[in-house]
């Protein structure tokens, strides 16, 4: 669909899912003879100032994570966070979202995001512990080594 009916794709920054919807995107673009258009890979972050406390800002979206909920009936929010605590550990989550103390740890997987083959990285601040904090060390830390990189980043 976004190929036929798009300027682009959008779709979350999992290296197990986004190369194959992309390579399948740009062979139907391609099929089409239409230009490639934009590649948004969107990535949930938070910082704090330990790694714990960035891990609990982000807690609440947790319970947006399990793949069912995009294609099951699911209409309550207490019993999604619910399920997601109990099917998705701690360290998945930290896979799914980078969620770390460490700048440097941010700037990595934002570049491994770009690698998948975006052309814009949509950078979705969920830093519950520090939400102001969050934003001076990307503004200081963070987007300033990724602005050599071919990726836009937006926050």
């Amino acid at each position: 669909m976004a190929a036929r009916h798009g300027d682009g794709l959008w779709t979350l920054a999992d290296p197990e899912t986004a190369p194959d919807l992309i390579e399948t995107y740009r062979n139907e673009r391609a099929e089409l003879g239409k230009p490639e258009g934009e590649i948004v890979l969107q990535v949930l972050v938070s910082w704090g100032p330990d790694d714990d406390a960035a891990l609990e800002g982000a807690r609440v979206w947790k319970g947006a994570q399990p793949p069912e909920y995009y294609v099951d009936d699911w209409h309550d929010p207490v019993a999604m966070y619910e399920h997601a605590e109990e099917t998705i550990s701690d360290d998945e989550f930290r896979e799914k979202a980078i969620i770390s103390a460490d700048p440097a740890e941010h700037v990595r997987r934002l570049r491994e995001a770009e690698e998948l083959g975006a052309t814009t990285v949509a950078i979705q601040n969920c830093s519950g512990a520090d939400v102001e904090g969050s934003i001076r060390i990307y503004a200081k830390e963070v987007l300033p080594q990724l602005r050599s990189v071919g990726a836009t980043s937006s926050a």
